[in-house]
């Protein structure tokens, strides 16, 4: 049974985060809190957390806007989709999918970084 109308701190948001952060899903958080894991992503949100993607979401709610100009810089840099995806949790799918959803290509972004360098 869930729990309706808890009000957290910012002590609070901030351990969630860090639980989120650390790899635990919505799902188990949600259980302590006695809370449904939408409740976890809604408190979650416009937070700068590094699995900005979630397992339940399946990318149907849009990643924070700082999260995709750094996936675009290491991008940009060279770093592999698959390395990224390793920094921020995420499968390197997830890392296409969010810079295909914003018509970025990573062969463009990588061409244009090599004609900037010289």
């Amino acid at each position: 049974m869930t729990k309706k109308h808890i009000r957290l701190t910012k002590r609070q948001i901030v351990a969630l985060a860090r639980r989120y952060t650390a790899g635990e899903s919505f799902t188990d958080i949600a259980v302590d809190y006695g809370v449904t894991w939408p409740t976890i992503a809604n408190w979650l949100r416009g937070r700068v957390v590094p699995r900005a993607v979630s397992r339940h979401s399946r990318g149907s709610q849009p990643a924070d806007p700082k999260y995709v100009a750094t996936l675009s810089r290491l991008i940009a840099d060279g770093v592999s989709t698959t390395e990224v995806a390793r920094r921020f949790g995420v499968t390197h799918q997830a890392v296409s999918f969010i810079l295909a959803k914003r018509a970025v290509s990573v062969r463009e972004m990588r061409r244009r970084a090599k004609e900037d360098a010289t």
